[in-house]
């Protein structure tokens, strides 16, 4: 891997969190770090969640105005545990995605990416501050409206 010269002046990039609520969201694959295994031995796989709607139609929970085109929001981060126990979360996301959570077989981070990749949900963002700035997650998929 080559050297770079470190920039002093670098910028990291600012997300804006948004108003609670419920938004059109879509999910992305992620291509690294994507799956795990949590510290008791259960497997997760991780996906990226994006807003379907324009930066203008969405507003800011700093600043309660409606975000500018160059204000983009953060993509959230969603979270499917895959052990038998703790696939709620995952099949609510696969049945708000239109599809039918299956009735037997064996799934595994392929399947979960390969089914929700592209789709788009209705989900309902709640706030949380984390080393002091705000950032939105995922409180529910919905599934009927």
């Amino acid at each position: 891997m080559p050297k770079i010269k470190v920039n002093p002046e670098a910028k990291r990039p600012e997300f804006v969190a948004v108003v609670p609520g419920e938004y059109s969201m879509r999910f992305e694959r992620l291509t690294d770090k994507f799956v795990g295994q949590s510290e008791k031995g259960n497997w997760w796989t991780r996906m990226r969640l994006v807003h379907v709607e324009p930066p203008t139609a969405l507003t800011s929970l700093t600043t309660g105005q409606p975000l500018t085109a160059e204000e983009i929001p953060g993509s959230v981060s969603a979270l499917f545990m895959m052990d038998h126990g703790n696939q709620g979360t995952l099949r609510q996301a696969i049945e708000a995605s239109g599809q039918v959570w299956p009735s037997d077989g064996e799934i595994d981070e392929n399947w979960i990416m390969d089914s929700l990749d592209g789709r788009e949900v209705v989900v309902r963002l709640k706030t949380r501050q984390y080393k002091d700035e705000w950032q939105n997650e995922v409180a529910r998929y919905i599934t009927e409206r």
